[in-house]
């Protein structure tokens, strides 16, 4: 195995054990073709040798990860996804021979995703159920917040969708909602506006209903400035 081989490093492929032995110390460099977004483990056997660093490194030369190996761990791993493409060096530094050693570069999974449509499933005996789908609505108006909309139907139904954290939506929960939900309490809206952290709309009686965050007490209620997540009324209570 000839020592600091940089400029004629060996090629080696994927998932099978390749065993070296070496006469004398120098760095031992093997050239691997690596996958854009794809992870890979490159594993190291010391087997004779007392020491060595296992390293990963551009094709400038630069080290992007490596691992110190010593005879009393006796086994080494890199676990890198490759942010490009083309040609990467693995190095063996250091190893004090004589001796051997074993290596192995496995492509262990990809992290690409790839755009699939899913499909209703089924089991024996059952008919395939439909994947949910998003209500079909008709807005007459809509209010565009800080972190979330909220919106005002043709039949006078207030719908919210976005950031939750602190009740904006008004469907009684903090969490987050990547499809429009029903305000809650079936009230009928003449209007609403979202605010950055707080909505409020006027339903078609002409009162006037809050909910969301209440610091300063914007929300105009009198439960000093407690966070809503479903509409109150503006205004002290009956």
């Amino acid at each position: 195995m000839p020592g600091n081989n940089r400029g004629d490093a060996l090629a080696i492929g994927f998932g099978e054990a390749a065993s070296f032995s070496i006469t004398s110390p120098g760095s031992h460099y093997f050239e691997v073709q690596l996958e854009e977004g794809t992870t890979y483990s490159i594993d190291v056997s010391l087997g004779t040798l007392e020491y060595s660093v296992l390293a990963l490194k551009n094709i400038e030369g630069a080290t992007l990860k490596y691992v110190v190996v010593t005879g009393d761990r006796d086994v080494g791993r890199i676990v890198w996804t490759a942010t490009g493409s083309g040609s990467y060096f693995v190095e063996m530094y250091g190893p004090r021979g004589p001796g051997s050693y074993s290596l192995t570069v496995t492509d262990v999974e990809s992290t690409r995703s790839t755009p699939t449509t899913p499909q209703p499933t089924t089991t024996p005996g059952q008919t395939a159920t439909p994947l949910p789908s998003a209500p079909h609505l008709t807005f007459a108006s809509v209010s565009a917040g800080g972190n979330h909309t909220c919106g005002v139907t043709t039949s006078g139904a207030a719908y919210c969708w976005g950031g939750d954290s602190f009740g904006q939506l008004g469907n009684g929960s903090t969490d987050n909602q990547t499809m429009p939900v029903a305000v809650s309490r079936g009230l009928t809206f003449e209007s609403v506006s979202a605010g950055s952290e707080n909505t409020c709309g006027v339903t078609t009686s002409g009162v006037a209903y809050c909910w969301g965050v209440d610091s300063s007490g914007r929300l105009g209620d009198d439960s000093a400035t407690t966070n809503q997540a479903t509409p109150v009324a503006v205004g002290p209570s009956a």
